[in-house]
């Protein structure tokens, strides 16, 4: 089923490339391989999968904004073979003291006893709610400012 729909998610250089494969490709693995090693040679693969291991919040970052970028990183990247326990790991031991704190409280109290797959759909639940929270303090600053405005 991959391999029938993996043409047609391709463009450009990508689909030029698949064309004009020399030699047919029978198994998906293969074919994984093979489109991996074009299109993500190791000197690239290797970069981004060290931007992804010492990834780090920036200071003033919002929750949100940190796990886009941490995202973003890993769509970037779709080979770096980083087991899932692990990118949560780096997330979590990144962040702030505060938003640190803030997950351990969230989770009972001890970020490491918790199953991997509950603590990736956390960090997205906070994540969404850091998103929620930015949108109505930015909402709630420009009523601010037009009130202020109509008083002059």
């Amino acid at each position: 089923m991959l391999m029938r729909l993996f043409p047609h998610s391709l463009r450009d250089k990508a689909a030029h490339w698949y064309r004009t494969i020399g030699r047919p490709i029978a198994t998906w693995t293969a074919l994984k391989s093979a489109f991996l090693k074009k299109f993500f040679p190791i000197g690239r693969t290797n970069a981004l999968r060290r931007a992804i291991t010492t990834f780090a919040q920036w200071q003033g970052e919002p929750f949100h904004e940190a796990w886009e970028r941490f995202q973003d990183l890993l769509r970037k990247c779709p080979n770096h073979e980083v087991p899932k326990w692990q990118l949560v790991q780096i997330f979590y031991h990144r962040l702030n003291d505060q938003l640190r704190n803030h997950v351990d409280a969230t989770c009972g109290g001890n970020f490491v006893n918790n199953d991997v797959d509950n603590m990736y759909d956390l960090f997205e639940e906070m994540s969404e709610n850091s998103l929620n929270h930015a949108s109505m303090e930015t909402f709630n600053q420009s009523q601010q400012i037009r009130s202020n405005a109509n008083e002059v």
